[in-house]
């Protein structure tokens, strides 16, 4: 039925992580500008106006990051029709589960790879704060923990209602 609990939590944690494409990742700002991370593009803002960050390095990081993203939302959207097969429910969480670490793990690797970038580019006094961005795969990760612990949940019922038959 999709109008189970976990459905809702399903939901959430795959709008968390597309909220990651409009909300900033992270920020660092140097004497050159700011640099504005999120899971599409890097922005420069520089006192001439508003650039895109281009090197072709930072761009396969970026697609990278970009596709464990969008791998995620799908997951959460696929599995939120499977909910005939219980188990395979949990199983498609759990790897949801791992996506999102990877989102994660991947959006710091993003991070840290391009500030070295830009610090050997000559950026003095590099200033970084994460944005909102940076709880969104947490959020996530939250969220799709609860459905799987949902998705569990119903499944030890049901299992103990055919016992009982």
């Amino acid at each position: 039925m999709l109008q189970r609990i976990q459905t809702i939590y399903l939901f959430m944690a795959s709008m968390a992580m597309l909220l990651l494409f409009f909300v900033p990742y992270w920020h660092s700002s140097s004497g050159a500008g700011l640099v504005v991370y999120n899971a599409l593009r890097l922005k420069l803002t520089t006192a001439e106006g508003v650039l895109i960050y281009q090197n072709q390095a930072d761009n396969i990081f970026l697609a990278g990051f970009t596709a464990f993203v969008c791998v995620s939302i799908l997951v959460g959207f696929i599995v939120i029709f499977m909910y005939r097969n219980r188990v395979k429910q949990a199983f498609y969480c759990n790897l949801s589960i791992l996506i999102q670490v990877i989102v994660g793990v991947s959006g710091y690797w993003v991070v840290y790879t391009l500030e070295q970038k830009l610090e050997l580019d000559g950026a003095s006094e590099l200033l970084s704060e994460a944005g909102p961005g940076v709880l969104l795969p947490l959020l996530g990760l939250v969220f799709s923990w609860l459905a799987r612990r949902s998705i569990l949940k119903d499944e030890a019922k049901v299992r103990a209602m055919d016992r009982i038959r």
